[in-house]
């Protein structure tokens, strides 16, 4: 005969019901906290006062900033998807394809303070050429190094007073 003293303890699966209550409060927090996460990583890029471009490992471009969509005029649903290349002067894409291609085989951070000391010709969509500065940053990632790619205008020439030879 069963005890009736034992009819105060829990129910069959009670401690599972219990651990899959828990797991749930816990995704809904979870998710709530990448919600916020995630906007805050959106808001990040459109909050700097430079141009920022994210190359995929493929070289495609995957995220721009508004200070990019200014400064080069277009929209970034013109960028997006596209290589950078269509930033350059005609003359210079198919060497910067080379270049691109050998930085991501053979990454490392170019600061702005080395970018300072290169000025890179581009162009904007009206096909008015200007000179910019650019910061490189690889950063690893599960489907190859994707880098970023911070620009700032450059209205004077370098230390030396030349125009950078390499672009990338």
């Amino acid at each position: 005969m069963a005890d009736p003293a034992a009819g105060s303890e829990a129910l069959p699966g009670t401690a599972a019901l219990k651990q899959w209550q828990d797991f749930y409060a816990f995704l809904v927090e979870d998710a709530t906290k990448w919600a916020g996460l995630k906007a805050l990583v959106r808001a990040v890029p459109e909050m700097l006062p430079d141009a920022l471009l994210i190359l995929d490992a493929a070289g495609t471009i995957v995220l721009v900033n508004s200070q990019l969509e200014l400064m080069f005029g277009y929209h970034r649903s013109e960028l997006i998807g596209r290589t950078p290349e269509m930033l350059l002067p005609p003359e210079l894409r198919e060497q910067h394809v080379g270049l691109r291609r050998g930085y991501t085989n053979a990454p490392r951070p170019r600061s702005m303070t080395m970018a300072t000391n290169m000025i890179f010709r581009v162009q904007r969509k009206n096909g008015a050429a200007f000179h910019v500065h650019v910061m490189l940053g690889p950063v690893p990632t599960p489907d190859g190094i994707c880098v970023i790619a911070v620009i700032r205008r450059a209205d004077e020439p370098g230390r030396d007073g030349e125009l950078a030879t390499q672009h990338c």
